[in-house]
Parts: C-alpha cells; structure tokens; sequence
C-alpha cells in the first residue's frame, strides 16, 4: 500500500510506535502535554482551556491548535406526537427562544457552528440559504398565539382545549446529569418561563433516556447524533415508516413529500440532483422543525509542533497513522 500512501490517507503509516495513554482529568492530561509526556489531546479537551492555551505565549511556540469539522451535532429532539407539540409553530415557537449565538460563545467559546438541519454544513448538500432562527420572544408569542396557546386562567402558564380538555403547555425535558444538553436546557427553561411555558428538567442517565425515546414517552430530549462522514442516508431517522415500524424516528416526524424525497435520495447517485433532493427535504425539516437542530461542534487538537498533523471529522478528530515528524 505505500504506492498508494500519498493519495489514501488510510494507508499512510509515519510514526513507529503509537502509544495511547489514558487520563481522565483534563487538567492532569495538559500537564503531561506541557511536560513532553504527551504527543497530542484531542476530543475531549474543553472549547475554554483550548482557547485559554492556543493564547498563552508560552505554548504557541511548542504546540500546534487545529480545529476540524467533526461528524457530530447535538440537538433536541421533540415528541411531534404529543398533543402539546403537534402544532408547527409550538415547535417554532421554542426554536426562537434559545439564543443560540450566545450559546455558542458561551459553552463552545466560538468553536461550533449553529445547524438549521440534521446535516454537517461541511456536506455538499448542506443548504446554508436557510437562515438560523434568530432568538425572538416576540416572534414566539406570535407563533404560540397561531397555534391557539393562551393563559386563560391567569396562572402564567399558557394552555388550550386539546380533545376537549384543557391542557397547560408543560413539558419534560429530559436532559443527561451536568452534561451540555442539561446547560442548554436550563437557558430554554428561563426563556420559556417568559413567554409562559414551564418546563421540567428531568437529569437521567442516557439509557433511561434513549429508553423513553424509543417508547416515545417524552415532550423534549437533549441528545447528539454523529453521522458517518459520507452521504447520509435521512430514511432511518426522518421516514414515517421509520416511525411505524419502530425504527429511528423517535421525534414521530410524518410528512408524505419528506417521505417521497427520502425514497428518491436512497436510489440516487451522487450530484446535482440527489442535492436538489436533499435541498428540498432540508427545506421541509426547516419549515416543520420537528426538531431544534443546535450546533455541529468543531473537533479540537492540541499537538506537539514536532508532529505535521491534521484535522479528521471522525473520532477522534485525527489520522494517528497521518503523523508526520518534522526533521529540525
């Protein structure tokens, strides 16, 4: 294979022994990077201690900071099934109260990038027309309103006749202990508070979670979802059949020209028109939100400058066998 080498990154095979050391503390593992014990830190190293080093003077002359596209993208999933959210614009409604862009800076210091659909934006068909939904409680009101949510009995918590029963918009929101969903969450829960919807942490572990989801027994939940890094393939996840048939579709997403475009996309080649059917799906998940797509985070490296390294998408965000030492 090492004809090929310079053409197939899989068949590259520069250093001579790889040994891979494992360190829970971040801070334990920067250390034994700052002392030569280390090589490189990838994938688990925070957005604020990468940016806090890559700006320390005494690092910049001894470590190399790369950021990559990842193949990951965190989201939260809602029930389109429930009574509560089966109505578009509640969903849009929520998507207007996260402040995304303060998020971003906030929890990933810049180094994610806001989705509008369940695709990498560095996929060729990734349709960046769609605009971001900006955060906007008057725009949420408005949509709430539409859907026919109003405070009847005063108590600051919306509600509306659903089956002939008078419901209050209170939904749980399942989110995983201390995690970045459960962050996101508790600002989507003040803003909520706002335009009077309540709603309910519920910190579980992820089994319990992705248990619930898969029963459909849930309003909201606080997930992410890696995607291999070629085509993707929407039918497991965004098909009603998916949903009937017990499959990936946890949200209950059902929509009959979804359905067609997603059929026409899995006996497509490749190009301009298989794009022009993801462009016109992306278009119907933007307009139906049966999800709040949040942001796809960039993989984050930190390496010894005597190593030529590169960013990868998969994990764990690097080609170990693509490290090139640099002769001095």
């Amino acid at each position: 294979g090492n004809k090929y080498a310079d053409s197939i990154i899989n068949f590259r095979q520069y250093p001579d022994e790889i040994v891979y050391r494992i360190i829970p503390e971040e801070a334990n593992a920067v250390t034994a990077l700052k002392d030569g014990l280390l090589d490189v830190i990838a994938t688990d190293i925070s957005p604020s201690m990468f940016k806090s080093m890559s700006k320390d003077s005494s690092f910049q002359n001894k470590l190399s900071f790369i950021t990559g596209p990842s193949i990951r993208y965190v989201y939260f999933s809602l029930n389109n099934k429930s009574p509560l959210l089966a109505d578009k614009h509640t969903r849009q409604a929520l998507a207007h109260l996260l402040d995304l862009d303060q998020l971003a800076n906030n929890l990933f210091q810049g180094y994610a990038q806001r989705i509008t659909v369940p695709f990498q934006p560095s996929k060729s068909y990734y349709d960046h027309d769609l605009v971001p939904i900006a955060y906007d409680t008057s725009e949420a009101n408005k949509l709430l309103a539409m859907a026919g949510w109003k405070d009847s009995d005063h108590n600051g918590v919306l509600d509306k006749m659903i089956f002939g029963k008078k419901n209050d918009l209170v939904l749980r929101i399942y989110v995983t202990p201390g995690g970045l969903g459960q962050q996101i969450a508790i600002h989507l829960q003040e803003q909520a508070r706002k335009v009077g919807i309540r709603l309910e942490l519920l910190p579980k572990p992820l089994p319990f979670i992705l248990d619930q989801i898969q029963h459909h027994d849930f309003e909201i939940a606080a997930l992410s979802d890696s995607q291999y890094p070629g085509p993707d393939d929407p039918y497991p996840v965004w098909h009603s059949q998916a949903y009937k048939e017990n499959g990936q579709n946890y949200s209950g997403f059902t929509n009959a020209t979804a359905d067609s475009l997603i059929d026409l996309i899995r006996h497509s080649d490749p190009g301009t028109i298989q794009t022009g059917l993801y462009t016109q799906l992306e278009k119907i998940i933007y307009e139906e939100q049966p999800a709040i797509f949040l942001f796809a985070p960039k993989n984050l490296i930190i390496v010894n400058k005597k190593w030529d390294a590169k960013a990868a998408s998969a994990r764990p965000g690097y080609f170990v066998n693509d490290f090139k030492r640099i002769k001095i």
